[in-house]
């Protein structure tokens, strides 16, 4: 057999590497040339051959060249490259591995798959596995950039991103830039340690290409610097992102966003998550209207923000677990911000191990306003709220107090009946009987018994 290839692509009658080809093929479960606008790789490579850069970037060329949609599969094996794949397309575009558990690619150089969109397209990657195994920290596992706006949708399932082993890490697993409606569902993204640079997750859009609508389900971020960052501070528009059922462990900052050049930032929901032990703040936002956390579960290290907003406007933090379990200097909710920052409500709530080493479950800073605290579950003792704005509505329900009471720092005037201690609500009663004897003792006492407020045990 010959060791050399007089040309490519390889064609599926080539009598030369026919039967390995479609051993290999089987084996995997494929269906080579089933259509004309789906490339099978091994098509384009030699089975045997050590470096798959090359055949990567004949199948993507092939594909892209086909003047419409395509598919580009990947069968079942591990391939490595020593390059960066470079992928431009102005159609869509489909990149389908045999599965994360069978199909992976091992990156030996700073960088994985990049693909560059010059169209309005469809993009789907899924059943794929990248790891960087370059030995050095770099480069991105998964890239996908729109150079038009309102790009999309784009289409992200059963992947695997991250690192092998200790100190080989892609600086960011999967970067998405200037992509409208995309989804992302059963996401495992990880780091080899606790990478202080290492980011699972980019989001960002240029204010003429806004990255909009971004839904994301069944994530799993383990280890590194950051978990998801969206914005950069200083040039970017992203609005509307949407997340169910992420769970983040280890990681530096949970969830960070940036509202960049006064462009829109609007509209964050995450439902159902855990942050566990992140090591900065779990959720750090900074200028993001109409906030939404609901079914979040935290956990803390000493000296941190569970969840810090700067400049908070609109948005619901509600039915959330805080967990301080006795670590100094925690503050489960920190609201900061300039003058009219607001508009929250903050209810349903348990915050646990809040009442030692000076931990805190709310701060409201000194320009926040018009936000509300009800009905959360407090610690037993220490300081619950900590509220140096104006406007604000705030009320306690300790953990160990089988219903709610209410605090208010003024008057209250009730207008209709009323009960105490769980008594059926009456009227105002009238108190009868001579002051002489004991007739206005004992209907005084009746009346205080009827409201709830004593227990007429007299004899």
């Amino acid at each position: 057999m010959s060791a050399t290839r007089p040309h490519y692509p390889w064609s599926e009658g080539d009598a030369l590497f026919a039967d390995e080809l479609n051993a290999a093929i089987a084996n995997a479960g494929a269906n080579a040339g089933a259509s004309g606008d789906s490339f099978n790789l091994l098509n384009y490579i030699q089975p045997t051959d050590p470096d798959a850069t090359a055949g990567f970037n004949r199948v993507f060329a092939a594909a892209t060249a086909l003047g419409r949609a395509a598919e580009v599969f990947i069968p079942a094996g591990i391939y490595t490259i020593s390059a960066l794949i470079s992928v431009s397309t102005a159609y869509p575009l489909s990149i389908r591995g045999g599965g994360r558990t069978v199909t992976r690619i091992n990156a030996t150089s700073a960088g994985g798959i990049a693909i560059v969109l010059g169209a309005i397209c469809m993009v789907s990657v899924s059943g794929l596995t990248i790891y960087n195994q370059s030995g050095a920290t770099g480069g991105t596992g998964l890239s996908i950039t729109s150079t038009v706006a309102n790009n999309g949708p784009l289409v992200l399932s059963e992947l695997r991103i991250g690192a092998q082993a200790l100190a080989q890490d892609f600086i960011v697993n999967l970067n998405l830039k200037n992509i409208s409606g995309s989804s992302i569902h059963d996401l495992v993204s990880e780091f080899g340690n606790v990478n202080t640079t290492g980011t699972h997750m980019v989001l960002e859009g240029d204010p003429t290409f806004p990255a909009i609508n971004t839904k994301m389900v069944d994530v799993f971020l383990n280890k590194g610097g950051m978990g998801l960052r969206m914005g950069d501070g200083t040039n970017s528009s992203v609005q509307g992102v949407f997340i169910t059922h992420m769970v983040m462990v280890g990681v530096g900052v949970g969830v960070k966003w940036r509202r960049g050049g006064g462009y829109l930032a609007d509209a964050l929901e995450i439902v159902n998550s855990h942050i566990d032990y992140a090591i900065g703040p779990g959720i750090d936002i900074d200028s993001v209207l109409n906030v939404q956390l609901i079914g979040v579960y935290i956990t803390a290290v000493p000296n941190t923000s569970q969840v810090l907003i700067n400049n908070p406007s609109n948005g619901v933090i509600s039915g959330n677990e805080f967990f301080c379990n006795g670590k100094a200097g925690v503050t489960g909710i920190n609201l900061t911000g300039t003058t009219s920052s607001g508009g929250l409500s903050i209810s349903g709530n348990s915050f646990f191990g809040f009442n030692t080493g000076g931990s805190t479950p709310v701060v409201l800073g000194a320009g926040v306003s018009q936000t509300t605290v009800v009905s959360n579950g407090f610690p037993t003792s220490g300081s619950f709220v900590t509220n140096n704005g104006t406007g604000n509505f705030v009320s306690y329900t300790p953990l160990n107090v089988p219903t709610p009471f209410l605090y208010l720092p003024g008057a209250l005037s009730v207008g209709g009946a009323s009960g105490f201690n769980g008594s059926a609500p009456i009227a105002k009663p009238t108190v009868t009987g001579a002051k002489g004897g004991n007739a206005a003792l004992g209907s005084l006492l009746t009346a205080l018994a009827a409201y709830g407020l004593v227990t007429d045990s007299s004899s």
